[in-house]
């Protein structure tokens, strides 16, 4: 299928052929899976218009032909033969444009335009027609210069030419841009960044929150009738889309081609209309799946009472004292001059917490459980929720499961919950912990697997993938997600400038260094320890935050000098 985005569909005795009721493949569980990239892998027609007007795609489609012409015998025997010889045509073709010639009667078929227009519109003289603001004739006096376009659209890319370095690489690109996309090495790199984001990640990463005014405004600029530079720098200046940086850069560097051609402009501005109407495809297709769970649990979930959708669970009371038991709900809603004595205090908090610590091992600190764990209504199934990634959690299990901790990112970062862990590690644990115990949901959750974790959220919790941004931490990126697009990365979204995103990293680092005896231990000591340990480190994080020159220190010396300073 990425072999027919790249060059078309196949032309076969006049007539193109789509290969949707081509045979499927015989070990694939669908018998009705064909093999047309639009009509059974879901790719928008606007991806493909955008990727044959903007790119040089012969080296890349001639890459993937020889990966397929490589393949074992038994996986290439189940592939139509129609698409067998286009492969070889693509092999034997030498040319840049990635279309094929006359190759075993097979062509490739030419994706038609709205428009009625090819990619190139300059006109004789090589400059555009019909659009203001880029005709250099008019220009009569030095002082009306237009400025540099890396100063009007303020992308650094465009003057970052990279130097002997930079062509070289631009040399070696496996899918350059065409010769009508002015571009340098940098610009380049920043375009092939957002389209990989754009092919490999999910539509959510480009509204966060469920806000798609990055992507209208934009689309609104390049679909003026009065499009000129000035008016798409007004609108890369927006609040919204200077927060995607991914985004912003691609359309910033893409914009002298799409000043110089209208063509062009078109093409960008569907593709970035289509990002919203898949989503809107995405929730047609959830409300659909919910509809259908629903009805599946109307017939089996039978007489629960309320306990089955509250999600709370009534209290084991143990009384052995002569005060009455008042619970924490009663305390907290009582009169501010109320008195209670130390042992039904006791009783209430101390006691309950340390009882549900050690059934539960989650210990979360001013986070009581608001709801009950939705009812996964996605279409996981096995391996599904597996992030294509070349970072690996959960592999390798020695000694113990260890401990899961959610901390907050301020200057001084503070433990708002632990879990203590039975077995493996998995991407499921943030959603889950912020879903039960979070009123507001976060802007944001950072962890070391969050490609993962959007995966599983768009495939069991899609309300939480629309809401909330899963992002990878910085120590991990750099260090084990070569395979992730960037935007996973903190740095793409302006809002994450100068956030510790590491902050759970330094708050282990303590651990770390105690995991010698903590192997040792069992599991209700090592809950208690792990418990006592971010309780107390909880203390040191807020004493940091409120200490100036003129605190007085209540540490004692060695203790701070050891722990408290360093």
């Amino acid at each position: 299928m990425a072999l027919l985005v790249l060059v078309g569909r196949v032309i076969a005795v006049g007539s193109e052929v789509t290969f949707v009721d081509e045979a499927a493949n015989p070990a694939r569980k669908s018998a009705d899976v064909g093999w047309d990239p639009i009509a059974n892998g879901g790719v928008r027609p606007e991806l493909i218009l955008f990727l044959r007007g903007f790119f040089r795609v012969g080296r890349a489609a001639r890459t993937l032909a020889l990966a397929i012409q490589s393949c074992a015998v038994d996986l290439l025997r189940r592939v139509p033969q129609r698409l067998k010889d286009l492969v070889a045509a693509v092999v034997a073709d030498l040319s840049e444009d990635g279309l094929p010639t006359d190759v075993f009667g097979i062509g490739a078929a030419v994706a038609d335009d709205d428009d009625g227009k090819t990619g190139d519109d300059w006109a004789s003289d090589g400059e555009p027609e019909g659009d203001p603001g880029v005709d250099m004739e008019d220009v009569t006096d030095e002082d009306e210069v237009e400025p540099p376009y890396a100063e009007q659209l303020r992308e650094p890319a465009l003057a970052d030419t990279g130097g002997a370095g930079g062509a070289s690489r631009a040399s070696k690109c496996v899918m350059p841009l065409m010769p009508t996309c002015p571009s340098t090495a940098a610009s380049s790199v920043c375009v092939l960044s957002f389209l990989r984001a754009v092919v490999v990640e999910p539509v959510t990463v480009w509204a966060p929150r469920g806000n798609w005014t990055a992507t209208t405004s934009l689309v609104t600029a390049l679909q003026d009738e009065g499009f000129s530079i000035r008016t798409l720098a007004a609108a890369l200046n927006h609040p919204d889309v200077a927060e995607l940086r991914l985004l912003r850069s691609a359309v910033a560097c893409l914009g002298p081609a799409v000043a110089a051609n209208r063509h062009l402009r078109g093409l960008l501005a569907r593709l970035l209309g289509c990002l919203p109407a898949t989503m809107r495809m995405y929730d047609a297709f959830v409300a659909d799946k919910f509809n259908e769970s629903m009805a599946g649990d109307a017939t089996n979930r039978g007489d629960q009472g309320a306990c089955g959708t509250s999600g709370r669970m009534e209290e084991e009371v143990v009384d052995d004292g002569d005060d009455e038991f008042v619970s924490q709900e009663e305390m907290a809603n009582a009169h501010p001059h109320q008195v209670f004595t130390a042992s039904q205090y006791s009783r209430a908090w101390l006691r309950s917490a340390c009882d549900d610590i050690l059934k539960t091992g989650i210990w979360a600190p001013g986070l009581p459980v608001v709801r009950a764990l939705p009812d996964f209504v996605g279409v996981a199934a096995a391996d599904t929720d597996q992030a294509d990634c070349n970072h690996r959690m959960g592999q390798e299990v020695l000694f113990t499961g260890g401990s899961f901790g959610a901390f907050c990112t301020c200057q001084h970062p503070k433990c708002v919950g632990v879990k203590v862990l039975d077995g493996s590690e998995g991407q499921r644990m943030p959603i889950e912990f912020v879903v039960q115990r979070f009123v507001t949901f976060p802007d944001a959750i950072v962890y070391d697997f969050a490609c993962a974790t959007l995966k599983t959220a768009l495939v069991r919790l899609p309300d939480v993938a629309k809401d909330v941004k899963m992002l990878v931490d910085r120590f991990h990126w750099g260090k084990s997600h070569t395979d992730c697009s960037l935007a996973m990365c903190p740095d793409a979204y302006k809002s994450m400038d100068g956030v510790n995103t590491s902050s759970s990293e330094e708050r282990n680092a303590l651990s770390r260094r105690q995991q010698h005896h903590l192997r040792l231990m069992k599991q209700d000591q090592f809950i208690y320890f792990t418990v006592y340990q971010q309780a107390l480190s909880n203390v040191i994080a807020m004493y940091r935050d409120q200490s100036t020159k003129y605190t007085t220190m209540k540490w004692p010396e060695w203790y701070r000098r050891t722990h408290v300073d360093t």
